[in-house]
């Protein structure tokens, strides 16, 4: 459903431009200059916009912040969303099948994460994932140089050892996910801040 304020803005240039054309077409039916009568519809323009706008669009300054948010946290939704058609498609050349399935699993659960933190505790839905956003694009290289290794173990010192450390990474991240979901079920939105913060000092270290 399109919100009244929403719709503000589009109605509030089309009074304008009503406005603009009405009095330009009046004022050179009356031979006023070119020049004129286009700063006369332009002034005109500006107030009818700005009047329309202020009556249609009747949100008090909580409503427009909170709007505000809720479009920067959707783009940082659509971001990390992004981020995980990446992964999938980095984890469709792992070889390990338990490796492959835990980070398809990863990306099912960083889905759900998000689609709860929207549904019971909107406030930290940007936080969360500007958060995600950040670790994620780690991940992507843990990953990348996984597979790399994996490929072509020969060009890399004790590759199984790197191997290794590549899956730790990707299993730690995996119950991140798990525990934070768990708490955010429970309503324990404390306990989830705190593993936001965890997880915010915590660093994906490249397999080098």
């Amino acid at each position: 459903m399109i919100k009244r304020g929403q719709l503000a803005v589009p109605v509030a240039l089309l009074g304008g431009v009503a406005v603009f054309g009405a009095t330009f077409l009046v004022l050179r039916s009356a031979n006023w200059s070119l020049v004129i009568s286009l700063l006369v519809a332009s002034v005109l323009f500006l107030l009818a916009a700005t009047g329309v706008w202020l009556m249609v669009d009747t949100r008090s300054t909580r409503q427009v912040e909170f709007d505000v948010y809720s479009a920067e946290a959707e783009l940082k939704v659509r971001a990390v969303l992004k981020q995980l058609s990446e992964i999938r498609r980095h984890a469709a050349t792992i070889v390990a099948p338990q490796t492959k399935q835990l980070i398809e699993q990863e990306c099912a659960d960083t889905e759900v994460l998000i689609t709860r933190i929207r549904e019971r505790n909107s406030n930290a839905l940007l936080s969360t994932a500007t958060i995600l956003q950040g670790h994620i694009a780690n991940l992507v290289v843990v990953i990348d140089q996984y597979v790399d290794i994996q490929q072509h173990p020969r060009y890399f010192d004790a590759p199984d050892e790197k191997l290794r450390q590549g899956e730790a990474a990707i299993a730690g991240f995996a119950d991140f996910l798990v525990k934070s979901i768990k708490l955010v079920e429970r309503g324990d939105t404390l306990g989830y801040d705190v593993a936001l913060k965890m997880l915010e000092a915590t660093k994906y270290s490249a397999l080098t």
